[in-house]
This record gives structure tokens, C-alpha cells and sequence, in this order.
């Protein structure tokens, strides 16, 4: 799942050269030596680029394409295989994988079920962000300080072994689409793997990083040692390093950009009217809040709900996403996009996501009157170098002034990797942006590492037994239709509670140019790369 980094590290310049690399052709009759590079536009990646410890979306971006796991999902929401030949279930909570013959790295070296069980106990023992991804697995709750291997994973040969869970888990097949379930080289797996590694690892995937230049682009190749479905059809792609506005749709028409997947809301709605069939504009799996950490002074206990509450029914989303944001957000109905199965939410509870500014009044009213007359003030924290969020974060203050007399103001904080670490780790006072896009289609992921007592991305420190019985009961539910009625139940606490407040849902559109083809959106909203063509 995708929140932002949770590890924030000095970012240099990290180019590695690829002699061995075979580089294949381009799509016209250019010359044979000419590479035929996609240039596209992306995000300055906030962590080391391993499998453990990817969690932004400009690090899952880059993740998705140098990483292959055992399955991927497609752009139809369908799980494929990828690196496994099969993943069959041998019982409710045993599958044994077999994975394609002949298997290796980019490096040349051999790809065995070794590499994948190894990786995954390197996740789990050095406290990776994504090990909680693993938490399913047999031995992943064992004494913590003992450090050994997970004993749900067993090695019966070099293209075999299995997965044993302590509980059933409906969406377990899924959730092994995520970078976290990707194998390492054995240089990886070293007690002390060469410095630079994070920043030029060694790739399983399509692609290999040839370079990374901080804050301006990073290069990625065709990687010709991948045996998977998702083989590069073009010689590599060119990400560079945008921070949203205009700018990246101006390069797109003026040639400079084959590909664009950001674009701002001034003209939004003329970008498909511009590119015509050129372009795709459909739902996103992504989540925009508005958070407020649970030990905040007057946000704690039946006070913060009641606060919550009211601060939510205070703003009027479908104004901002039309006005603001011109058309490139719809309003939250939930914590869950509706593009998830399993996502929906009652009117009742869809209330208090839509402007009732009477009923929000009378609930600042009755905390004031109940725990004391709240005096502080409610600014809005946003990262900078995202166009979007200052149009929103200043709207959003402003209603929160005008409707609840409350003193509220936007505060643009650092850079998107840097205010990721400040939230987490310096706390905010009042208010700050926060949002999600899940990496395979389940409701689960959206709900469980953010609200969850011990979840993973739970920045605010939320915690509610029920919450966390709720999710507990859909793991061990047998089949997802199952699941879905727990996970529908836990979504209902949470909108009753607002740990977090949803407010917008982003509308995800692509642009290419004329000489670009095959383009298609998976279904984390990222483009598929791989599949894309260009007369070069």
C-alpha cells in the first residue's frame, strides 16, 4: 500500500553502467543502435528502492518496474502469474509454489525458490516498513528478538516451496502482487550488501535502473534476463522529475514528454477535449484525508470524534473538487474508492462526508460544552511540491474559518518526502494531508495498515477493538464474499469514528503523444510501461 516513505534517506546520484545489457530494438527502422527510450514524467522517490521498504507511490512507481514477484494484477483487476508457473492451495492455509524453470537476475545470477523464502525472511528480520505484508505467515509473531527464519516457509527444491498461514486469508494470492513478496540476488542478502545497493539494486523485473539522478530523472532499461509476461516491448523509459502544475502537459505538446499520468486542475477538463482519444480518464485507487494524530489536545477520545465530525460536515468537497480542482477529484465516499469491490457505504453513512454546516455547528457546540470551549487553532499542513494540495489545503481552511468560526489556515510544509517524515515523526499540531493508493484491489488494503492498532502506516495512532476484531474476523474469513461483510462493518466504525477524514477521491488520466501506442492504466493507476510502444 501507498501513504508516503516511511524512511527518509540522503538521496545522491546513483548511476551504474549496464555493459552486459542487451538492448532490443526500436518499433520503425531506425537504426539498430538507437534505443528507443519512453519519456515520461514522475516523482523524486522518498526511500531506498528495495522491496522491503517501498511504500510511496513515487518509489511503488519505479518499484513496479524493476521488481516481479510471484503474481501481478492486471489492468482487468485479474490476478496473473508472473515469476511462478503455479501457486496451487493445498489446504486453507498451506499453497505450494512452483516457479518458472531457468530463472535469473539481472546480474546473471540464479533465481531460486531460495531467493524468494531468503528475501522474505531479510523483510521480516530487519522490521522492513512492508513486513507487515508477511504477518500472515507461520513464525512472523514469534518472539521478536530471537530473529529467525519464518517457520511457515519451507524450500522443497530449487523451483519449489511452500507458504503456510497461520489463519486462512482470503486475499493472500493478491496481497503477493505487492513489491514486498519480490526475491533478492544473494549480493543482497549479504549481512552488509555493497553500499549503493538500494540505490542500484539488482532487478528481478522488466526494467533495470541504469541511473538516478536526484531531483531531475531517473533511467530504466529493458531488462533482457526477464522470463515473465511482462517483458519490455520498448528499450526503456526516462522518468523526469516533475512536481506536478502545468509544466509536465506543456512538455507533453510541446514533444519533450511521450507520456504524461500528471496533470493539473487548471484546464482539466480540456486535456481529453486537447488529446481526444489520446488520453484516459477513469477512477483512481487512491485516497485523499485530512488527518489529525489521535494524542492532539481536544482530538482525543469521544472529544476528537465529535470534532471530527464536525470538521468534516464543515467542508463542501463537491464545490472544491469542481471549483479548485477543476474536475479532477470526486468527492470521498469513504475510505475506500469506489473502483474496490467490497467498498460501499450506506447514505446514512455517507453523511457525514457531505456539507451540513448546521449539524456541523451544533457538534463543535456540544464538545465545547462538554469538554471546555476549544481555543486553539486548526492549521492545514500540506507538502509543497504538489500543485493540487495548496488549491484544497487554502479551501479547505477557509470553509473550516467561515463555517465553524474556528481560526484555520493552509501551512505548506517541505518537499512530499520530507513532510512524509516531519508528520510521522515531529507531529503536527492541528490538521495535515494524508492519503492512500492501494496495490491490489481488496478492501483490506486500504483499511488494515492505516487503522489497525498495530497497522503499518497507522501514523495517527488510532486504535479501536472493534476496528481491529473486524478486520481480524475477515482475515480468517474462507472466501472474500465472506470477508467483505466484516471489512463493510470495520469501514462503517471508521466513518462513524473519522480517524482520519476522506476527502477527495483523484481522477487518474494519462496523455501521450500520436507516435505513442498501447497504453493502458493498471490497477494502481500507474501506467503499464512495459507494454508501451513508440515509432522511434
Amino acid at each position: 500500500m501507498q501513504k508516503t516513505s516511511t524512511t527518509l534517506v540522503a538521496l545522491g546520484i546513483a548511476i551504474s553502467t549496464l555493459a552486459t545489457l542487451g538492448l532490443s530494438a526500436c518499433t520503425s527502422s531506425a537504426a539498430s543502435s538507437q534505443r528507443c527510450i519512453i519519456h515520461a514524467n514522475g516523482d523524486e522517490p522518498g526511500e531506498a528502492l528495495l522491496p522491503g521498504t517501498s511504500q510511496s507511490g513515487a518509489n511503488l512507481r519505479v518499484a513496479k518496474m524493476i521488481y516481479s514477484g510471484l503474481v501481478y494484477v492486471d489492468s482487468s483487476n485479474k490476478i496473473r502469474n508472473d515469476l511462478a508457473q503455479e501457486i496451487k492451495q493445498i489446504k486453507p492455509t498451506l499453497y505450494r509454489v512452483t516457479l518458472r524453470p531457468n530463472l535469473v537476475f539481472s546480474d546473471g545470477s540464479p533465481m531460486t525458490a531460495t531467493s524468494f523464502v531468503d528475501a522474505w525472511n531479510k523483510v521480516v528480520a530487519e522490521k522492513n516498513a512492508n513486513s507487515y505484508l508477511l504477518s500472515p505467515i507461520v513464525g512472523y509473531h514469534d518472539d521478536a528478538e530471537a530473529v529467525t527464519p519464518l517457520r511457515g516457509l519451507k524450500v522443497e527444491n530449487p523451483t519449489t516451496f511452500t507458504i503456510e498461514l497461520e489463519n486462512p486469508l482470503s486475499d493472500f494470492v493478491m496481497r503477493l502482487s505487492h513489491p514486498a513478496f519480490s526475491p533478492l540476488p544473494a549480493v543482497a542478502l549479504e549481512k552488509k550488501p555493497p553500499k549503493n545497493y538500494a540505490k542500484q539494486p539488482v532487478s528481478s523485473g522488466p526494467y533495470v535502473l541504469e541511473s538516478w539522478v536526484t531531483q531531475h530523472s531517473l533511467t530504466l532499461v529493458k531488462n533482457p534476463h526477464y522470463q515473465g509476461p511482462r517483458a519490455a516491448v520498448n528499450d526503456g523509459v526516462q522518468l523526469s522529475m516533475y512536481s506536478r502544475g502545468t509544466k509536465p502537459y506543456e512538455d507533453l505538446l510541446a514533444g519533450d514528454l511521450d507520456m504524461v499520468d500528471a496533470f493539473s486542475p487548471t484546464g482539466f477538463q480540456n486535456y481529453r477535449k486537447d488529446l481526444g482519444d489520446r488520453a484516459i480518464v477513469q477512477p483512481s485507487a487512491s485516497v485523499i484525508e485530512l488527518s489529525i494524530h489521535a494524542q492532539t489536545p481536544h482530538f482525543t477520545g469521544e472529544e476528537g470524534v465529535l470534532r471530527r465530525r464536525a470538521l468534516s460536515m464543515a467542508i463542501d468537497r463537491e464545490s472544491i473538487a469542481r471549483t479548485e480542482l477543476g474536475g479532477s477529484y470526486a468527492p470521498a465516499t469513504g475510505f475506500v474508492p469506489p473502483k474496490v469491490p467490497g467498498s460501499n457505504t450506506s447514505a446514512k453513512q455517507r453523511e457525514v462526508l457531505s456539507l451540513n454546516v448546521k449539524k456541523a455547528k451544533e457538534l463543535w457546540a456540544q464538545a465545547d460544552a462538554t469538554y471546555g470551549v476549544f481555543t486553539d487553532q486548526v492549521p492545514v499542513h500540506f507538502s509543497f511540491d504538489i500543485s493540487d494540495n495548496q488549491r484544497w489545503a487554502t479551501a479547505v481552511a477557509d470553509q473550516l474559518r467561515r463555517n465553524l468560526g474556528i481560526q484555520s489556515f493552509p501551512v505548506a510544509g517541505a518537499d512530499f518526502a520530507r513532510f512524509r517524515y516531519d508528520f510521522r515523526t515531529v507531529r503536527f499540531d492541528g490538521a495535515y494531508r494524508t492519503g492512500w493508493k492501494a496495490d491490489y484491489p481488496s478492501v483490506r488494503s486500504y483499511l488494515e495498515p492505516n487503522f489497525a492498532t498495530d497497522g503499518a502506516s497507522n501514523d495517527t495512532e488510532y486504535s479501536n477493538d472493534q476496528v481491529d476484531e473486524l478486520l481480524k474476523q475477515a482475515d480468517k474469513a474462507t472466501n472474500p464474499a465472506a470477508a467483505v461483510k466484516d471489512y463493510e462493518k470495520a469501514h462503517g466504525v471508521l466513518l462513524e469514528e473519522l480517524p482520519a477524514i476522506p476527502l477527495f477521491f483523484p481522477l487518474e488520466a494519462v496523455g501521450w503523444k500520436a507516435d505513442v501506442s498501447n497504453v493502458s492504466v493498471d490497477f494502481d493507476t500507474y501506467p503499464n510501461y512495459s507494454a508501451i510502444t513508440k515509432r522511434c
